[in-house]
């Protein structure tokens, strides 16, 4: 499975007022630097939650139709389409399978995925099986409102960060302080999907 973006939405997740409100900045000198800092602290949470923070639009790309298609981002907001390669002459395009029948869609277990609906025969959808990823499933993933428990460890990870920017170490995820860990925890998913060990 490979997973390509296609957007991202351009909302911030914290804005530089909520978190020069939060570092209790009144000054402008360091705008371009905390909004870097609140960039990389999504970053890290993301990385260490394993859920997508901001809304995406993402494909991911399977090498066969399957009676369950296991869906490795969370959470997802819905499955838009899916989509096979088709080969015409030399030329190779998705092409939409017009409704998404063959599955229903559990979005909002710990594991997302499409399960093959019932009776259905998947040999019916013509496909270029001589192809790497022919199978294009395209999701919405993200949240459309961050829980609070995360907007607040990105902010404390964000003001570590920023007062301790002269540090000579660097910030590891393993070293995150119990407070920020707490309201971490809660919304960490599988590391399997992520790389998150």
């Amino acid at each position: 499975m490979k997973r390509e973006i296609v957007s991202v939405a351009a909302d911030d997740v914290v804005t530089l007022a909520e978190a020069k409100d939060w570092f209790v900045v009144e000054h402008n000198l360091d705008d371009t630097l905390i909004t870097s800092i609140i960039d990389s602290a999504v970053d890290m949470v993301q990385q260490y939650t394993g859920r997508i923070l901001r809304s995406t639009v993402a494909d991911y790309y399977f090498d066969s139709f399957e009676e369950t298609f296991y869906i490795e981002s969370y959470p997802i907001q819905s499955v838009d389409g899916i989509s096979v390669l088709a080969t015409v002459g030399q030329v190779s395009n998705y092409v939409g399978i017009g409704s998404i029948y063959p599955y229903q869609y559990d979005l909002l277990g710990p594991t997302p995925k499409a399960v093959k609906t019932e009776g259905f025969d998947l040999a019916t959808i013509p496909y270029d099986k001589t192809k790497l990823n022919p199978i294009k499933i395209r999701v919405t993933e993200g949240y459309t409102t961050v829980p609070d428990a995360l907007l607040t460890a990105i902010k404390l990870l964000a003001a570590d960060m920023y007062r301790n920017r002269e540090d000579t170490g660097i910030n590891k995820l393993e070293s995150i302080p119990n407070g920020m860990r707490f309201h971490l925890d809660a919304y960490r998913v599988a590391p399997k999907f992520h790389g998150v060990l």
